[in-house]
């Protein structure tokens, strides 16, 4: 808490020194201090809730296409009728993006440096 009584009340009333000065800066130092502590809850909230976002819709992405790749291969020889070739592609495909996604959109948001990055 600041101490406003200490500051005189005219330049004429009181000797100014270095103290006056050094205790100015304390209390300066005191409100960032402050200011940056809430910036950085403020950040950890939004990374949180970033966070979260991103897993359900990596989540959901990865979910709703191996269902979709499920369906065409189940359905391949009524419906579709794919040859082994494009069944294969569509596997290998599959594969990739599911790592791809998970990787690219969990890296950066699960391995911490982010927080590391708020001074």
């Amino acid at each position: 808490m600041l101490d406003l009584n200490r500051i005189p009340e005219s330049l004429e009333s009181e000797n100014l020194n270095n103290k006056y000065f050094l205790d100015a800066e304390i209390d300066n130092g005191k409100i960032n201090d402050d200011i940056l502590r809430t910036a950085k809850n403020k950040r950890y909230i939004l990374n949180t809730n970033l966070r979260i976002y991103l897993a359900i819709w990596a989540s959901l992405i990865v979910s709703t296409w191996m269902y979709k790749v499920g369906e065409i291969l189940v359905n391949n020889n009524d419906l579709y009728c794919l040859s082994e070739n494009v069944l294969i592609t569509l596997l290998t495909t599959t594969t990739i993006q599911v790592i791809a996604i998970v990787a690219i959109a969990m890296k950066d948001l699960f391995n911490k440096k982010s927080e590391e990055k708020i001074n």
